[in-house]
């Protein structure tokens, strides 16, 4: 996953994320 790549602050919000389909909305919003 290129998630792991985002900045720290968004890597904190993607780690809380564990909805799959909230997962791929925040990276589609980033």
């Amino acid at each position: 996953m290129k998630i792991l790549e985002i900045d720290k602050k968004k890597e904190v919000i993607t780690v809380k994320t564990e909805n799959l389909n909230d997962l791929w909305t925040l990276y589609n919003i980033i």
